[in-house]
């Protein structure tokens, strides 16, 4: 969307349309309907889906986000 000078010097409203991600009210997050379900992230990243993996080159060390290897990022 565009929004020109004119526009905000005359007061011009404009729709936007945001999409955004939400928790589940029904599962909390957990991907469940199942009450007893509490714990289901994975275990190497923690749930989040990238790990921060330190490399060791010729001149120091360097750190890198990578996807995790053990749930691929989901």
């Amino acid at each position: 969307m565009i929004v020109t000078l004119e526009d905000v010097y005359r007061g011009n409203t404009k729709e936007l349309e945001i999409q955004r991600y939400r928790i589940c009210k029904l599962c909390t997050g957990t991907g469940s309907n199942k009450k007893e379900v509490v714990d289901n992230k994975c275990q190497g990243c923690n749930g989040r889906g990238i790990k921060m993996v330190i490399r060791q080159i010729s001149y120091g060390m360097i750190q890198q986000q990578v996807y995790c290897p053990d749930c691929q990022g989901k």
